[in-house]
């Protein structure tokens, strides 16, 4: 059966919505009105997604492990692009804890979608390209799958089954039985939540062979889910082959070797973090 897009865009409204706090800082970031006084006072109600949100920036891979103890310390030492980034993920996190009948082990979903985060960081600092989109672009690029557990489970399972009997990757057993594939489905989602154009396109290109509109994200998200699919972190797609655009690494000015040299540092960070603990 191939998927209805009008029918999933309603389900869209379905999904647990962020809360009140969170709507009000995506509003002010995307007009622009957002500062330290209005992000704290505005987020001062929602005492889990604040602790979760120090919890992460505490994390030894942003190197600033205890010294991060207010929403205001963040702000200063990060910067605000990189709090409200912080501030969606940690809604994210939230948004999506899984019950008792998911076909997807969210543990695992997880750890592989922080792991690419952690990941995708440090590829862009490998190559000089900084971005405050990085950790989030890494930690949703795989968002869609959610949504096909959440609501499209009788579809999910025969995704599963064609991929076993047709021994192709998930994406492609996904765009056989539906019509379109998780980055479709979660780039949909992801604009549905009005998040920044750059993290909508990330997710929709990620597997793209054409990289297209913000290329250095879209390609440091690309390299980092085949380096953790690579590196067996979390849930992949069953008989993965490790396999990698050859525009990512060029477009980044990177070289085989220098993705050697990021793995110690990179595997090291993933082990020390507590994020999913």
């Amino acid at each position: 059966m191939k998927i209805n897009i009008s029918y999933f865009l309603e389900r869209i409204d379905e999904v647990p919505s962020f809360s009140g706090s969170v709507r009000e800082i995506i509003d002010l970031f995307n007009k622009g009105e957002v500062n330290v006084k209005n992000l704290e006072q505005t987020l001062s109600k929602d005492v889990g997604i604040t602790t979760q949100v120090l919890r992460i920036a505490n994390s030894p891979f942003f190197g600033f492990s205890g010294q991060i103890k207010s929403l205001k310390d963040a702000c200063m030492i990060l910067g605000l692009p990189s709090v409200y980034n912080l501030v969606t993920a940690a809604a994210v996190l939230e948004r999506f804890p899984g019950d008792k009948d998911s076909i997807i082990n969210y543990d695992e979903f997880w750890q592989h979608s922080i792991a690419v985060a952690i990941t995708t960081k440090g590829i862009l600092e490998k190559a000089n390209k900084i971005s405050e989109s990085a950790f989030l672009a890494g930690l949703i690029h795989d968002i869609g799958k959610l949504m096909l557990d959440m609501f499209f489970r009788e579809d999910y399972l025969k995704i599963i089954e064609y991929q076993k009997e047709h021994q192709c990757l998930m994406r492609q057993a996904e765009k056989a039985v539906l019509g379109l594939d998780h980055a479709e489905l979660g780039a949909m989602m992801l604009k549905s939540w009005k998040l920044p154009e750059e993290i909508v396109v990330t997710t929709r290109n990620h597997h793209n062979l054409n990289l297209g509109q913000y290329s250095h994200l879209v390609s440091s998200v690309r390299i980092a889910d085949n380096l953790v699919k690579g590196l067996d972190i979390g849930n992949s797609d069953g008989n993965y082959i490790f396999s990698m655009s050859p525009k990512a690494l060029p477009n980044l000015e990177l070289t085989f070797d220098d993705l050697y040299e990021l793995l110690p540092v990179i595997e090291n960070h993933i082990n020390s973090s507590e994020i999913w603990n």
